[in-house]
């Protein structure tokens, strides 16, 4: 991306206000025993009634430097980095998805407190096997048609709540993340939230993390965007 299309697109900067807070705090690793409470928590952000969820690992450090992107840590914003999150969203608009659908944003892992707690030493699977409740709870809320998980680390996770490790598609997920292509999966979303007993069904789909598309991997990656949201008509 060069420095005048990141400024272009800070139109495409998310509002605070449309964040999804699902509680005013989190006790949840505490309540399983790893030892630290929650805190600024970055939630979802989006349309509650976005047809396309959009789901990264977990918080993007701190980059107070930067005039608008600086980090979920600062931001309180999932995928609001200039790495990664602005990134992405200007790949987004180039595929044309804004006009077409609404988009709703959020991480596996809601904070990363566990960092930077002195003695604490916990790892992506540590933090998302708790943390996964709010995005089951993200789903049964949002209920989106299609959801592209973002990165091998989001993609295990997401796949999980339908299917164990084992069963992943033969296909595996190098394909996903290498931008070969993607591969549909159909689930029962009440299975997913556990707590709403609605039935609706999501087309899973994985591909590379944004922070590592650079030069001749953004025209691909945006036919891959352009590519999955076009099974939404």
């Amino acid at each position: 991306m060069r420095k005048e299309e990141y400024d272009r697109y800070d139109q495409l900067f998310p509002r605070l206000s449309d964040s999804l807070a699902l509680s005013d705090g989190c006790t949840l690793c505490q309540e399983q025993g790893l030892g630290f409470v929650g805190r600024d928590i970055v939630w979802g952000n989006g349309a509650r009634d976005a047809r396309l969820m959009v789901v990264g690992r977990d918080s993007a450090d701190r980059k107070p430097n930067e005039r608008l992107w600086r980090g979920s840590r600062c931001t309180g914003l999932p995928l609001t980095n200039k790495k990664s999150g602005a990134k992405l969203r200007i790949m987004l608009a180039k595929a044309d998805i804004y006009s077409r659908t609404t988009v709703f944003f959020t991480n596996t892992v809601k904070c990363n407190v566990g960092r930077d707690e002195p003695g604490l030493r916990l790892s992506f699977a540590d933090l998302a096997d708790v943390c996964l409740q709010h995005l089951r709870r993200e789903l049964a809320i949002v209920r989106p048609k299609i959801l592209i998980a973002l990165g091998e680390p989001a993609a295990e996770r997401v796949w999980g709540f339908w299917h164990t490790r084992s069963s992943l598609p033969s296909v595996g997920l190098a394909p996903e993340v290498t931008l070969v292509g993607f591969h549909p999966f159909t689930g029962a979303l009440n299975e997913a939230a556990g707590e709403d007993g609605g039935h609706a069904t999501v087309e899973v789909f994985a591909l590379m993390h944004p922070s590592r598309v650079e030069g001749s991997r953004e025209d691909p990656y945006v036919a891959n965007l352009r590519a999955i949201v076009a099974r939404l008509s």
